[in-house]
């Protein structure tokens, strides 16, 4: 999404579509961008407005498109990054993080935005997923769990942590997707509190998805060492049964009148 558009992904292109908030149904679609297996889109908007400027498209098993979208009803291809096999993408300041599989954690420089440059990589097993909370990249690294970068020199990246999901040990992990994000503070139980005044410690929380075995919870306070939260125990009786995981996304809610 971008301000009055939204660009849309599937098996055929990607669509540009002009938005009626008022009423959606009533929105027009603008130009179609013909590409195969589209596995991730990223927009770079103009900073103060929020207007779309570029559009970064993830070709599964060939690489990075770059797509001028100033004039939306005309898109323009202004740029390809060949690589491995990417299957996620985020802008964060001025760089792009590709999670390119096999190929690792990829850096772009967007110095020039119609035309992306490569300015480090970041060997894994992998890398499936990426979100950046800078000054560290988080990863969902297919068997290698969850990694996590620092990022503070993109030129430079250096991995500070890598944590196994499963504590199994003759269970691999398959961690294909994650989010990130900041827990706030909240006031203990009553049970659990005599004075009425103790509070939870704020922390940072990644939460990954194994493809076979769903939901972890990563306490990432310390990056450098991480802590599997949920589930709790030694997960050896956590089974996959016929469920395929795909995805997460974590949205916070804080009603400030129990702040």
């Amino acid at each position: 999404l971008a301000r009055q558009l939204a660009f849309v992904a599937d098996e055929r292109g990607i669509e540009v579509v002009a938005l009626n908030r008022a009423a959606l149904a009533n929105s027009v679609p603008l130009a179609k961008v013909i590409l195969p297996d589209v596995t991730a889109l990223e927009i770079l908007a103009e900073e103060h407005q929020g207007f779309a400027q570029y559009l970064y498209a993830a070709e599964g098993g060939r690489g990075v498109h770059t797509i001028d979208v100033r004039d939306p009803a005309h898109p323009t291809r202004t740029d390809f990054e060949a690589s491995a096999g990417p299957k996620d993408i985020e802008v964060s300041g001025d760089h792009l993080y590709v999670a390119d599989g096999i190929g690792g954690l990829r850096i772009y420089s967007l110095e020039d935005p119609a035309e992306i440059e490569l300015v480090s990589v970041v060997p894994m097993y992998d890398a499936s997923g990426v979100q950046v909370q800078w000054p560290w990249a988080y990863v969902a690294d297919g068997p290698g769990g969850l990694v996590i970068v620092d990022i503070r020199a993109p030129i430079a990246p250096q991995v500070v942590s890598t944590t196994k999901l499963n504590v199994n040990p003759i269970i691999i992990d398959a961690a294909i997707d994650l989010d990130v994000m900041f827990q706030y503070s909240r006031p203990l139980p009553v049970d659990m509190d005599d004075d009425g005044e103790a509070r939870t410690q704020a922390r940072n929380i990644a939460t990954v998805i194994d493809i076979d075995r769903g939901l972890f919870i990563v306490d990432v306070t310390e990056p450098s060492a991480p802590e599997v939260i949920f589930p709790r125990g030694n997960g050896r009786t956590r089974r996959a049964g016929d469920r395929l995981y795909r995805g997460i996304e974590v949205i916070s809610h804080v009603d400030l009148a129990e702040a």
